[in-house]
């Protein structure tokens, strides 16, 4: 089950980024120190989830642990970054997302499997997401010098 889960490095610059979905589980900081290697920590009972508990030792809590769905309708909705993985062959596969309803990035090495293409996609979004949001820094410091 753990496969459906965003690995923990991208969990974390998610919630970098403001995704502050519910999830169904998270990681702890137990997980960094486990030589790399991703591993929910704890899965959260549909009450928890339904009740939006929070009686489990939140310090524990390094970052919630999105499905893969969760993160690209997080960036379909609120960057409108609309993304997907296809195959022609059923043996290699691909990625593309849009922007304003043009393709603005489609990667054209092949990846061997779905999982492959679909983790390499999710991590373009994470970093088209991080670019745009220094490039805003970094014209609201040229501003200010000008002014």
């Amino acid at each position: 089950m753990d496969k459906e889960f965003t690995p923990v490095v991208e969990s974390m610059d998610l919630k970098e980024l403001g995704f502050m979905e519910l999830c169904g589980a998270f990681y702890s900081g137990s997980v960094l120190s486990n030589q790399g290697k991703d591993s929910i920590y704890r899965y959260l009972t549909k009450w928890e989830i339904t009740n939006d508990a929070h009686y489990y030792d939140s310090e524990e809590i390094v970052c919630t642990a999105p499905l893969y769905q969760q993160a690209f309708r997080w960036f379909r909705k609120k960057h409108q970054l609309p993304s997907w993985v296809y195959t022609s062959n059923g043996k290699e596969y691909w990625y593309s997302i849009l922007k304003d309803g043009r393709m603005i990035v489609r990667d054209y090495k092949p990846f061997n499997s779905y999982e492959e293409a679909e983790s390499a996609c999710l991590r373009k979004l994470i970093q088209i997401i991080k670019e745009s949001q220094n490039k805003e820094v970094n014209d609201n410091r040229s501003k200010k010098r000008l002014h």
